[in-house]
Formats: C-alpha cells, sequence, structure tokens
C-alpha cells in the first residue's frame, strides 16, 4: 500500500511537470525571432507569416550587398581615375581599360576635351559612391526595422496566443421601454460567456 502512494505520487508530479513544460512561452517565441527571424511566428504556429517575414528580411539584406559591391566598384574607379592624370590633363590609356565599360564609354564620350571628360567622370564617380553608400545605409536601416517587427510580431502573438477570441463570446445591446408611472429609456449591456 506504501509502495503503490509512493509511486502514485511520482506519477502525479510527472504528469505536473509534463504540463509546466507545455505552456505556451512568448519569452520563448522573442529569443527564437531575434536569432532566427520567423522561428518565433513557428513556435506560435502561425506558420502563413513565415514566409512574409523571410521576404521582409531577404530583400533589404540582398539590396544590402549589391548596394556595398557597387559602393566599392565606384569607390575604386574614383581612386583609379584620381590618381591617374596625364600631361594633357585626360586619363591614361591603360587605366581606362581597366575601368568597367560604363564608365570607359561615358569618358570616350566626352574625349573630345580630356581635362572636362576626366573632371565629368570623376563628378559621376563621386555622386555614385554617395548614392549607393547612401542606399547601403538605408538597406541596413531597413533590415533592422523588419527585424525588429519581426520580433514585435512573434512577442505580441505569444503574448495573444492563449487569448480567447471564439464567436462564443458576446456583447449585446439591448435598449428597453421600462414603464414606473412614466416612460423611460435605458441600454444595458449584456455580456454572456459561453
Amino acid at each position: 500500500m506504501l509502495f503503490s502512494n509512493f509511486v502514485f505520487a511520482q506519477r502525479n508530479e510527472l504528469d505536473t511537470s509534463l504540463r509546466a513544460t507545455n505552456i505556451h512561452s512568448p519569452k520563448k517565441a522573442t529569443i527564437r525571432s531575434l536569432i532566427l527571424p520567423g522561428w518565433g511566428q513557428a513556435y506560435n504556429r502561425q506558420y502563413w507569416k513565415i514566409p512574409i517575414v523571410a521576404t521582409g528580411i531577404v530583400i533589404p539584406t540582398a539590396n544590402y550587398f549589391r548596394n556595398n559591391s557597387r559602393h566599392k566598384q565606384a569607390d575604386a574607379a574614383y581612386s583609379l581615375v584620381f590618381g591617374s592624370l596625364t600631361s594633357q590633363g585626360g586619363i591614361a590609356e591603360n587605366v581606362l581599360s581597366r575601368l568597367p565599360k560604363r564608365y570607359q564609354d561615358a569618358y570616350i564620350r566626352d574625349a573630345k576635351n580630356p581635362i572636362q571628360a576626366r573632371e565629368n567622370l570623376l563628378y559621376n564617380l563621386q555622386q555614385e559612391r554617395i548614392l549607393f553608400r547612401k542606399n547601403r545605409e538605408y538597406s541596413l536601416l531597413w533590415l533592422v526595422i523588419l527585424w525588429g517587427a519581426n520580433v514585435a510580431d512573434a512577442t505580441v502573438s505569444g503574448h495573444l496566443k492563449d487569448f480567447d477570441v471564439s464567436n462564443d463570446l458576446s456583447v449585446k445591446l439591448k435598449s428597453e421601454t421600462m414603464m414606473y408611472g412614466q416612460p423611460n429609456v435605458a441600454i444595458s449591456i449584456c455580456k454572456s460567456l459561453r
């Protein structure tokens, strides 16, 4: 008899500990979303949000790397052109051949006046450097904003996971006319939990 009570008590403790581990934790959803975007939504069983989160993270990331690459290319071309002044004020032929095709075409278009062509090319390269650096920084900003929105969504959804939004909850407004000697109009709110 004593042994059976001991086994029953251990089983109750085990059942209680198992129930405690199955409770939904908003903190877990938050931490998972911080580690990997969409993991918190998966923990909350909102699988339809995962492609939205993934798209929101992938697009700014891809834009960041694309703008970073183009900024480095424009920066290298600017340094190359800036350091290659010929005696006529133009760009040396060996330097021009090392530039990307779009820069070569821009220089050749203005080649009648080598000094002006070089200045125009330097100006355009400087503007590209500024543009791509600015776009790279905006991409990083959007990545941080969307990652934060992903974490906030997972946290809020985690807190509202156990919130009852079924059709059984209702609030009804009724108007009644009650007569106690004189007519009165009253509004009552009836809340029913089913």
